[in-house]
C-alpha cells in the first residue's frame, strides 16, 4: 500500500472516532436534559403536597381553635358576656340572638315536666266522700279532718290553685261551721275566694261567716260583693239589710230590704208534684194533714246570726 493510500486510512478513521465522540456527547446531554426535567416536576410534586399538608394543618388548626372557644365561652357564659365576639371589633355588628322557642345551637332542652299523680286526685275525692258521709252522721270534726287532707292532696296534684278545687274548699267551710271552728271556716272560704272569685255564692257564704263572728265591716262588704256578683239573689240583699239595720243605716237598709222581697215575689212558684186525678165522690178540699205550697219566705234573721 502506498502513502496516500495510508493517510485516506487514518483520515476515515479519525472522521470515525470523531463522530463516534459527538454521539456520546449528544446522548449525555439528552440525559442530563431529561433529568433536570424530571427533577422538576419531582419538585414540583413535593411543593404541591407540602402546600396542600399546610393548608389541611392551618384548617385543622382553626377549627381546634374554634371548639376551644365555644367550650370556654360555654363553661363560662358570665365572663365572656358582653363582649365583643373573637375576630371582631367592639364596633362590628353582632349576629342577632336566636329568636325564642328555638334551642341555641349546643345548648341543652330542658327536659318536660313530669305529668301529675292521677292517684293524688282519686285519694282526695274518696276522703271528700268519706267526709260528707261523717257530716251526715253528725261526725264534724272527723269531717274537717278528712276535708283538710283532701285539700292537701289537690294542691300537690295542681302546680297552682285551680278552680276545681273551690267545692272542696267550700265542703271544707261548711263542715268547719258544724263543728264550730269559724276561723278554719273563714280560711276555707278566703281559698275559694281566690280560686273563684267571680262567685256570688262563695261571697254571700263569708259574708254570714263574718256576720256571726261579729265582724260587720267585713261581713258587709262581702254582702255587697255578693249583689254585685249575683244582683238576683234576694239572700244577699235580706243580709245587707240586716247588717245595715244592725249598724244604723235604716235608709239604704230599708231600700235593700224591698229589693231582696221585690225579687222573693218575682221568682216563678215552686213547682209541686201533680195530684192524683180524683174520683167523682173525692173532695176537692186537701186532706187532713196535707200542706199547700208556700212561697219562698226568707226570715228576719237568717242562717243564725247573732
Amino acid at each position: 500500500m502506498c502513502a496516500a493510500d495510508r493517510r485516506k486510512c487514518l483520515l476515515v478513521a479519525l472522521a470515525i472516532v470523531l463522530l463516534h465522540g459527538l454521539c456520546l456527547l449528544g446522548g449525555q446531554e439528552a440525559h442530563a436534559r431529561r433529568h433536570k426535567s424530571a427533577s422538576r416536576v419531582s419538585h414540583s410534586h413535593k411543593s404541591t403536597r407540602t402546600t396542600r399538608r399546610s393548608s389541611v394543618s392551618r384548617r385543622r388548626s382553626s377549627r381546634r381553635a374554634t371548639g376551644r372557644r365555644a367550650a370556654a365561652a360555654k363553661a363560662s357564659p358570665a365572663k365572656t358576656k358582653g363582649k365583643p365576639p373573637a375576630g371582631k371589633s367592639p364596633g362590628t355588628a353582632t349576629a342577632s340572638p336566636a329568636p325564642a322557642g328555638k334551642a341555641k345551637p349546643g345548648a341543652e332542652a330542658e327536659k318536660p315536666a313530669a305529668p301529675p299523680d292521677k292517684s293524688l286526685l282519686v285519694r282526695a275525692y274518696a276522703l271528700r266522700d268519706r267526709a260528707l258521709n261523717e257530716k251526715l252522721r253528725g261526725d264534724y270534726g272527723l269531717a274537717v279532718k278528712h276535708l283538710i287532707e283532701s285539700t292537701q292532696l289537690t294542691s300537690q296534684y295542681y302546680a297552682k290553685p285551680s278552680p276545681v278545687e273551690t267545692l272542696l274548699y267550700m265542703d271544707l267551710g261548711a263542715a268547719a261551721e258544724s263543728a264550730g271552728s269559724n276561723e278554719v271556716a273563714r280560711q276555707a272560704y278566703l281559698q275559694c275566694v281566690g280560686r273563684s272569685p267571680s262567685s256570688p255564692e262563695v261571697r254571700l257564704r263569708l259574708a254570714q261567716l263574718l256576720a256571726r263572728m261579729g265582724q260587720s265591716s267585713d261581713a258587709i262588704a262581702e254582702a255587697r260583693k255578693a249583689i254585685e256578683l249575683g244582683p238576683a239573689d234576694p239572700r244577699a240583699h235580706h243580709l245587707l239589710s240586716l247588717l245595715l239595720e244592725r249598724k244604723g243605716e235604716t235608709q239604704e237598709a230599708n231600700l235593700a230590704r224591698e229589693r231582696s222581697r221585690a225579687l222573693l215575689e218575682a221568682r216563678p212558684p215552686a213547682r209541686s208534684e201533680p195530684p192524683e186525678p180524683l174520683s167523682e165522690d173525692a173532695d176537692a178540699r186537701p186532706a187532713d194533714g196535707q200542706k199547700t205550697a208556700e212561697p219562698d219566705v226568707l226570715e228576719d234573721e237568717p242562717l243564725g246570726l247573732p
